[in-house]
């Protein structure tokens, strides 16, 4: 049912970004300039769609391949890091906000903006360990931070051995763009450097840096502008509040469980 439900959402993305395509192969030369944010948008809320899908138990390869992928990440390395963000959220050992303490919004803003070729290095290393055991635990200490509990372990095994499609999808890519460099710096790079703006604004907008005990009031936070939510916060991922307190509730019941569900 997960898979139904964020297929027909992510159908509709990817239609966006082949319309958009479509409109800058037919448009004057300028278009792909208009239409590179929108297509940044569709593959940030691809991502979005990916992060509902970490919170289930399912393994939806397909939404991997559209929205994980492409920006370096896969369901496994999501999950890994994620679920522990939700586990400790604005403790100090929560891996968002250990850098944003260490390093200040501005320096971590400008970090983000590199995130998904991290990643990608991240997927090399890990594919790599599979061959080469003695990597294993730099790419622990790239995926949890070094932590090497039971869990820990189980959650570095697992990611490492779903990266090698990330390391394929980007080797395409890179040679797609020596190929053509010009088409692909139009229809992917710049709009893959707009992903990284919004994913960068949002990930500092949907918390604050106030300590745990204050309660989610506090350390998370709420967006519902609407025309910030096609590129910033896409599928409902403002109402970060909520997401938190219903972490497993689907993206489309945010709306209804922030002004009917008790906290």
């Amino acid at each position: 049912m997960t898979s139904a439900r964020l297929a027909r959402w992510a159908g509709l993305d990817v239609a966006v970004v082949l319309g958009c395509w479509a409109m800058s192969a037919v448009g004057p030369w300028w278009t792909f300039l208009l239409v590179a944010p929108v297509i940044g948008g569709r593959v940030h809320a691809l991502g979005v769609l990916l992060h509902d899908a970490c919170h289930g138990a399912e393994r939806v390869v397909w939404l991997e391949a559209l929205g994980g992928w492409p920006i370096g990440t896969t369901l496994d390395a999501m999950r890994a890091h994620h679920l522990r963000h939700h586990a400790r959220t604005n403790l100090p050992n929560d891996p968002y906000l250990v850098p944003r303490k260490a390093l200040g919004d501005a320096r971590l803003f400008v970090l983000l903006l590199v995130i998904f070729p991290f990643w990608v290095f991240r997927s090399v290393l890990g594919t790599l360990s599979l061959v080469a055991p003695r990597l294993t635990p730099l790419y622990a200490q790239l995926l949890v931070s070094g932590e090497d509990d039971d869990a820990s372990r189980r959650d570095v095994e697992r990611a490492r051995r779903t990266e090698w499609p990330v390391v394929v999808t980007w080797a395409l890519l890179l040679t797609a763009t020596a190929l053509e460099p010009s088409l692909f710096a139009r229809h992917w790079w710049l709009p893959l450097g707009w992903t990284a703006l919004f994913n960068a604004c949002r990930f500092l907008a949907e918390h604050s840096t106030t300590p745990a005990e204050r309660g989610l009031e506090s350390t998370t936070r709420e967006h519902r502008s609407r025309w910030l939510a096609p590129f910033v916060f896409p599928h409902h991922v403002g109402y970060h509040r909520t997401h938190h307190a219903f972490p497993t509730a689907s993206w489309e019941s945010l709306p209804t469980l922030a002004t009917t569900a008790p906290r």
